[in-house]
C-alpha cells in the first residue's frame, strides 16, 4: 500500500509520515529532502539561486540516494551523508527557489516514482505525492494547519536541534511558501479523494491515531472486498478500459492455446476457487522470465491461466515419453529438460525463447516442496536472465499443496492463489550479481505470500 500525505510547510506531515511509517513497518519517503539536498548542493557551489540554468546543472549532475527506513530517510550526495546538514535554515530558505523550476521538480518525480515501484509499499509526504507523484496511490492524506501554529512548531524544531532561528522569520518563510504554493508553477493541490486533517489542535500522537485509523479501516475494505471478489469466468470477464487495453497491448494468442486457457481457467475458477492478483507486472511484450514457487503439479497450469500472453514451460523429459501426451503440452510451448545433470540444450532452447522475447515460467527451487513452503531458489536458473537481459517476475503459487498434495492421485477442493510479485527490471538484473538476484527474488516470493495469507485472514 502506497500512503501520500500532502499539505503545507510546517502542517506535520514530515513528522506525522515518519511515526505512521513506523507504526505500519513500511519505508518512509521523504521527498522534501531531495528538494532540500539540491539547495544544499547549489549553496556549496556558490550559484546563484536565481540562475534557474545554473540550478537545473546542479540537480542533473547531483548524485542523490535515500536509505528510506520506517523511521528515517538518509540522505546521501555524491557519497556524502547530508541528512542533518539539509535542515539549516539556510537551505531552508534557499529551497523554494529550487522548487519552482519545472524541469527539477520533473526530474525528481521521476526518482520519486522509481522509490515507489521498488519499494511497493511506502508512506510519502510532500506538496504533490497524491496529486502527481502517486495519484494511484491506495490511501491519500491532506493535512494542514494555521500559518501561526506551523511557524511555532518550526521554530520549537530548530531550537531543538540547538540552531539559532527567530520565531518572526520563519513565519515570513511561511508566508512566503505559502504564496509559492499558490502559483500555477507548482501549486499546492488536495486531491479530490484525500482525507482532510487540520492538525492545528491536534497533538502528534492524536494525528498518527488518526491516520491509523483511516488505514485499517482501508486495510479491512480491502479484506472484505477480497473474500468477496473469485477470479472471474473467462466468459463474463471485467471489461473495464484498464483490462481491455492491457489486453490489446498483449501479443496475439493462438486460438488453441485460447481455447485450452480458457477451459483452465473455467475449471481452476470453479473446482479451486482461483484468485489471480497483480498479472498485469507481467511486461506486454518482451521477454520475460516467471520465478515460480513448486508445490504441485498444478503449478504449471496455474501459473499460466492468469497471462494475456503465450507462456513457455520447462518440464522434465520423462512427461514427453507418451507420445500423447508430449504432443499435447508441446503444443502449450512446454519443452523437455533432463533433470539431475547439465541439459546444455534446454538451456540453449530457454535462451532463445526469452531473446526471442517470449515468456518464459521455470520453477528454480528444482522440484516439489515437501512441506509447501518456499525452497531455497537455484542460482544457475535465475542467472539465465541475466544473460537473456530480461527481466524477472515473481510468481506464489499458493494453495496447490493442499489442493494436490503428494502421494494423491486426485487433487480436493482448496483455495488457490497466484500472486505475481514485484517485477525485477532488465535493469536490476543487469546491475546485479547472481546472489543478489536470488536474494531479490527470494524476498519478493515472500512479499507475496504475505500478501496471499492476508487475503486469507491468516497471519502473514
Amino acid at each position: 500500500m502506497i500512503i501520500t500525505i500532502d499539505g503545507p510547510a510546517g502542517s506535520g506531515k514530515s513528522t506525522a509520515a515518519r511515526k505512521l511509517a513506523a507504526k505500519l513497518g513500511v519505508a518512509y519517503l521523504d521527498t522534501g529532502a531531495m528538494y532540500r539536498t539540491i539547495a544544499f548542493s547549489a549553496i556549496e557551489q556558490g550559484v546563484h539561486l536565481k540562475d534557474e540554468k545554473a540550478l537545473v546543472e546542479v540537480a542533473r549532475k547531483a548524485d542523490i540516494s535515500l536509505d528510506c527506513g520506517p523511521t528515517h530517510t538518509r540522505v546521501t550526495l555524491n557519497g556524502h551523508d547530508v541528512s542533518e546538514a539539509i535542515r539549516s535554515m539556510a537551505v531552508n530558505q534557499a529551497t523554494s527557489y529550487v522548487a519552482r523550476i519545472q524541469s527539477i521538480r520533473d526530474l525528481l518525480v521521476e526518482k520519486q516514482r522509481e522509490i515507489g515501484r521498488r519499494l511497493g509499499s511506502l508512506v510519502s509526504e510532500g506538496r504533490d505525492q497524491g496529486s502527481v507523484v502517486f495519484p494511484d496511490a491506495e490511501l491519500k492524506f491532506f493535512v494542514e494547519a494555521a500559518i501561526e501554529k506551523r511557524a511555532m512548531r518550526r521554530y520549537q524544531e530548530l531550537s531543538a536541534d540547538g540552531e539559532e532561528a527567530s520565531y518572526e522569520l520563519i513565519l515570513e518563510n511561511l508566508q512566503e511558501r505559502d504564496g509559492n504554493d499558490r502559483r500555477q508553477w507548482a501549486p499546492l493541490l488536495e486531491p479530490a479523494t484525500a482525507i482532510h486533517i487540520d492538525t492545528t489542535n491536534m497533538s502528534i500522537h492524536e494525528v498518527v491515531e488518526r491516520l491509523l485509523e483511516e488505514v485499517q479501516k482501508r486495510r479491512t475494505a480491502i479484506r472484505r472486498s477480497a473474500r468477496l471478489r473469485r477470479w472471474p469466468n473467462p466468459l463474463t470477464h471485467d471489461r473495464s478500459p484498464i483490462t481491455m487495453k492491457f489486453q490489446q497491448d498483449c501479443e496475439q494468442i493462438r486460438l488453441g492455446y485460447r481455447i485450452a486457457r480458457a477451459a483452465c481457467r473455467i475449471a481452476f475458477g470453479t473446482y479451486f476457487r482461483c484468485r489471480i492478483l497483480h498479472a498485469d507486472r507481467v511486461p506486454t511484450t518482451g521477454g520475460a522470465l516467471l520465478a515460480a514457487n513448486h508445490q504441485s503439479f498444478l503449478d504449471p497450469i496455474a501459473g499460466g491461466i492468469g497471462l494475456w500472453r503465450e507462456c513457455s514451460y520447462i518440464a522434465r523429459d520423462t512427461l514427453f515419453a507418451n507420445p500423447y501426451f508430449g504432443r499435447m503440452i508441446r503444443y502449450v510451448n512446454a519443452f523437455p529438460v533432463k533433470r539431475g545433470e547439465a541439459d546444455i540444450t534446454a538451456v540453449k532452447e530457454l535462451l532463445r525463447r526469452l531473446r526471442d522475447g517470449k515468456v518464459v515460467m521455470i520453477f528454480p527451487e528444482g522440484t516439489r516442496s515437501h512441506s509447501g513452503e518456499i525452497s531455497p531458489l537455484n542460482p544457475n536458473s535465475l542467472e539465465i536472465a541475466k544473460r537473456a537481459r530480461v527481466p524477472i517476475v515473481p510468481l506464489l503459487i499458493d494453495g496447490t499443496f493442499r489442493a494436490f498434495p503428494r502421494g494423491k492421485i486426485l487433487p480436493r477442493p482448496y483455495r488457490v492463489h497466484i500472486v505475481h510479485g514485484r517485477t525485477m527490471t532488465r535493469e536490476e538484473v543487469a546491475a546485479s550479481s547472481t546472489e543478489a538476484i536470488v536474494e531479490s527474488v527470494t524476498r519478493r516470493l515472500f512479499e507475496a505470500q504475505a500478501e496471499s495469507r492476508e487475503i486469507r485472514m491468516r497471519r502473514p
